[in-house]
């Protein structure tokens, strides 16, 4: 990673909805964090959770398990966080 790292200035709640924003909307699903490589690498093709990190230290393990892709909570669990998305973009929450 070649970026340029520069000081964080945005509230929380702005992190908040950006982190949401980004894994509900621009995350590929076949993708999974990994710190290791740098960002993000492909999943194994048995991994079907639907958010999935690499611990760097037991590769074995995923911190992210989540529930499983398509299931009816994890699609319970997004329609809630796309809700929240969308009263936030449209100003009907305002977090201070």
């Amino acid at each position: 990673m070649n970026e340029k790292w520069h000081p964080n200035e945005m509230s929380t709640a702005e992190l908040i909805y950006k982190f949401f924003d980004f894994y509900i909307n621009k995350f590929p699903p076949d993708q999974m964090i990994n710190i290791s490589e740098g960002g993000f690498s492909k999943k194994d093709s048995k991994d079907n959770y639907a958010f999935s990190i690499v611990d760097p230290f037991q590769i074995e393990h995923n911190p992210g398990q989540t529930p499983k892709l398509n299931c009816m909570s994890h699609r319970i669990m997004i329609s809630k966080i796309e809700d929240v998305l969308a009263k936030v973009k449209k100003g009907q929450m305002i977090f201070s």
